[in-house]
């Protein structure tokens, strides 16, 4: 009975020490999303909420290959690294809130793309103008939301 007490805490002390260890799937930090890119599904990170104020997306988000969501919202971003257009799976972006004035032509390349939130930047009228047009014609399927 006693050596079944001893194996019990062995698992449990196991259990809890892999569960630790897991990186996540759902991440509010690029540090812990860094660890372990391959198993990140999304990565939400809205600087007012969290706290987190980001100044530029590194570039090393392009290891993150399963990467399906993406909101970066109310950063401080003045650009987005072309390696973007490595996120194949990436379903929905986020970059509301933020000072781009224009956006890498990789953003296009994203065919799985379903959604893309891009609120409250530094986009002038005419290019606004351009990326509805660049949108419904290389992407119709994306559903663009911006001002």
């Amino acid at each position: 009975m006693k050596l079944l007490g001893y194996l019990f805490g062995f698992l449990l002390l196991l259990c809890c020490t892999s569960s630790s260890n897991a990186q996540c799937q759902d991440c509010n930090s690029l540090d812990e999303a860094l660890k372990d890119p391959l198993n990140v599904k999304s990565i939400k990170i809205n600087a007012t909420m969290h706290g987190i104020h980001l100044d530029s997306i590194p570039i090393a988000i392009a290891q993150c290959k399963n990467l399906k969501i993406l909101y970066l919202s109310d950063h401080q971003f003045t650009s987005i690294p072309k390696e973007i257009g490595e996120l194949q799976k990436l379903k929905e972006l986020s970059l509301a809130g933020s000072k781009l004035s224009k956006l890498p032509d990789e953003i296009f390349t994203l065919k799985q793309l379903s959604e893309i939130i891009l609120f409250d930047n530094n986009f002038s009228e005419e290019y606004k103008e351009l990326l509805r047009n660049r949108f419904k014609k290389d992407m119709p399927k994306t559903k663009l939301l911006m001002d």
